[in-house]
């Protein structure tokens, strides 16, 4: 058996509750124009809970005006930075406080497996990402692979395409203003991609 080693990080029950996709929040969230179609996708997936974090306006060209509707929507975030080569800035939204807390005080220990989890990856596409288990590159073939996707697994890409595809269907019922504003961004990349 592995060894065991108890965590010290502690939420209160405050910090560990889950907002419900309300209708005014949808709406807020299909209405908004501050946020990019990616971003408006990665937020809908917290309130389903597909994943726990997620980034907005990096490079924070629309810092104030994508706060504010972060704070409409009630969920937590907090402005991230990275240094190394170069600078990048974002702000880091989480499904709860909890998890904001747990990314933020862990920024620099987190594994590639820890925010896979964290960024709703099925375990085996994260898996595969790390190099566990073979891996396989594949080219979005349509608008739920280009919006969801990443890295394959190569003996579990059937399974991860399916579930990507579902996960879409579940955008595309929720929300199918979400999910045209999304597709027309799929487009767009497909015609740049054929323009070379």
């Amino acid at each position: 058996m592995l060894p065991v080693t108890l965590g010290t990080f502690e939420a209160t029950p405050e910090k560990q509750r889950l907002l419900r996709l309300t209708k005014s929040r949808l709406k807020l969230l299909e209405e908004t124009t501050v946020l990019s179609s990616g971003e408006k996708v990665e937020l809908l997936l917290i309130f389903l809970r597909k994943k726990w974090i997620a980034e907005v306006d990096i490079g924070l060209e629309r810092k104030e005006a994508s706060l504010d509707v972060l704070k409409q929507l009630g969920l937590p975030s907090y402005i991230e930075s990275y240094s190394g080569s170069y600078v990048e800035h974002w702000i880091q939204v989480g499904a709860n406080q909890a998890v904001l807390d747990y990314v933020r005080s862990r920024r620099n220990e987190l594994s590639d497996l820890e925010s896979g989890i964290l960024y709703g990856f099925p375990l085996t596409h994260v898996l595969g990402f790390v190099g566990i288990v073979s891996k396989r590159i594949a080219p979005p073939a349509d608008v739920a692979l280009f919006m969801l996707a990443g890295t394959y697994s190569s003996d579990f890409y059937e399974d991860e395409v399916r579930h990507f595809r579902r996960t879409w269907k579940e955008i595309e019922k929720i929300s199918p203003k979400i999910a045209k504003e999304a597709w027309e961004r799929y487009e767009s990349y497909v015609e740049d991609r054929r323009r070379g």
